[in-house]
């Protein structure tokens, strides 16, 4: 689980979260000469130009990329080698200490087995977390 989460929010979306914030930005350029009815907080009508609604409303907040790969850090930790229970019974020796180091060969990630087997199931739900607040956070 770890290993996909973190190949897909760098591959695809991290990038994917950059792009949708430069096209929104070059967007809210193009509308600058355009002026619509804004509301206050009184409904009061304001003239105003195209580019606070479209940053405002549709830009991805640009605090959530350093709060999603805040999360990212625990997903480096692997429960690997944590068999039968996290005891690593009928496990090789240094099994997870291996497994840890190849992957993490073989993707470029620093990747380490977990001192905690049970502990290193949480960060996925913190990374999950950031998601879904950023997904919100145009809208908040």
């Amino acid at each position: 689980m770890h290993i996909a989460a973190v190949l897909e929010l760098e591959e695809h979306q991290l990038p994917q979260v950059a792009a949708l914030a430069a096209a929104i930005e070059a967007k809210a350029n193009e509308w600058m000469d355009v002026v619509k009815t804004g509301r206050t907080h009184l409904m009061d009508a304001v003239a105003i130009d195209g580019r606070p609604g479209m940053v405002g409303l549709g830009a991805p907040d640009p605090r959530c990329a350093g709060r999603i790969r805040a999360s990212e850090t625990g997903l480096f930790e692997l429960a690997a080698g944590g068999t039968a229970v996290g005891t690593g019974l009928n496990a090789p020796p240094n099994f997870g200490r291996e497994i840890a180091d190849k992957i993490a060969e073989l993707t470029g990630f620093p990747f380490a087995t977990a001192p905690n087997k049970f502990a290193a199931q949480a960060p996925s739900t913190r990374w999950s977390r950031q998601w879904r607040r950023c997904a919100g956070s145009p809208l908040a």
